[in-house]
């Protein structure tokens, strides 16, 4: 009796277990619809990483509430949020038409970026049980370019063999400019975010004034010396608002555009770096750590001078805008345990830098 009940015992787990397994492989494997472009579940989405033909790629990883793009610089997580919501949202309008299948397909295989979307998810799922995590490709397609109509974007699901037109209902225009490579678009613009507390002192360098350069000393976040640079002659009073109004101004400051010197011809940056800086700017946080911004003019195009009035003076270069190149630390460390630099060639709008660029005599009684 006993013999027969073990056997049925054993016999039941056997049965429990296959049924289990045939239930959690479709869940571990994944099924696939090749007309299903959408993304179920946005905050489970732990990294994107996209690369296209020419090999050039760009890994966008998670990390709590904000996102890294390539392991090293802070996200535009404004701009990551929304590929995420658009992907969401993408709805099929249709099959690529047989007429258009030769072309769609050669034009997909030579010209489109791949998108592999990436969750955390268990390898076995079952009646409430989870085991064995791990992240898990959920979704992986490629977005090459626009319909005729700029109404819909042509797309295809890895390993599917029909591509799709793909759009956003209520959205006039094409998806694809949400997927690019290209690792500036998705950088945060941010340089500059510090509260006073985390700042132990800011060296302002002006080449072209050196006497109007500065060092500012944060004592214990309400009191602060002024002294000259490199001197290091402290003064007995300074104008306080002033001081810390520019203090404060290092809470946010962003670029306007990343410039990839790659993209255009008409900009050498590497003889732009090895002028003199206009300003050079040096933050150092309480642990130690260095942030860098150097300025550079941007002389002023023959069509500018060309709209200045005949009765005024040229300006020796544009006020608007300025070159600045950014170097910053990142969450990532080498081998050695030191903090990897993330570094930019950036446009600026003086507007915003005016603050962050004031003059030893500005902050002075």
């Amino acid at each position: 009796m006993q013999k027969s009940r073990k056997i049925l015992i054993i016999a039941a787990c056997v049965v429990i277990l296959v049924a289990a397994c045939i239930i959690a492989i479709p869940k571990i494997v994944g099924r696939s619809h090749d007309d299903d472009f959408t993304l179920k579940d946005i905050d489970a989405v732990t990294k994107v990483f996209i690369t296209d033909k020419q090999n050039a790629s760009t890994l966008l990883e998670r990390h709590g509430t904000s996102w890294t793009v390539n392991g090293e610089s802070p996200a535009f997580d404004e701009a990551v949020n929304s590929m995420l919501v658009t992907t969401s949202r993408l709805k099929v309008r249709g099959p690529v038409p047989e007429s258009s299948y030769n072309t769609v397909i050669s034009q997909l295989a030579n010209n489109s970026n791949k998108v592999e979307f990436y969750a955390n998810d268990y390898k076995f799922k079952f009646l409430g049980i989870k085991l064995f995590p791990c992240e898990k490709n959920i979704l992986t397609f490629y977005v090459g370019s626009a319909t005729m109509d700029n109404m819909g974007t042509y797309m295809i699901k890895e390993n599917a063999k029909r591509p799709y037109i793909v759009y956003i209902p209520g959205y006039r225009g094409f998806v694809s400019p949400y997927y690019t490579v290209v690792s500036n678009v998705w950088k945060s613009h941010v340089i500059f975010s510090y509260r006073i507390p985390q700042i132990a002192t800011i060296q302002m360098v002006n080449n072209e004034e050196p006497d109007e350069s500065f060092f500012v000393k944060n004592v214990d976040s309400r009191n602060f010396t002024l002294s000259t640079y490199p001197g290091m002659q402290e003064f007995p009073s300074y104008d306080t608002v002033k001081l810390m109004d520019y203090i404060t101004s290092f809470s946010d400051i962003r670029y306007a555009a990343a410039l990839d010197a790659d993209k255009y011809d008409d900009m050498n940056v590497d003889s732009i770096l090895k002028t003199v800086p206009a300003h050079e700017i040096t933050i150092t946080d309480n642990n130690g750590v260095k942030s860098y911004l150097k300025t550079f003019r941007i002389p002023l195009t023959q069509a500018q001078i060309d709209q200045v009035p005949v009765d005024e003076e040229i300006p020796p270069y544009n006020l608007d805008e300025l070159y600045a190149w950014v170097s910053l630390p990142s969450a990532k460390k080498d081998d050695a345990g030191q903090i990897v630099y993330s570094q930019n060639f950036v446009l600026c709008q003086y507007f915003t830098f005016q603050n962050i660029l004031r003059d030893l005599s500005y902050l002075q009684k």
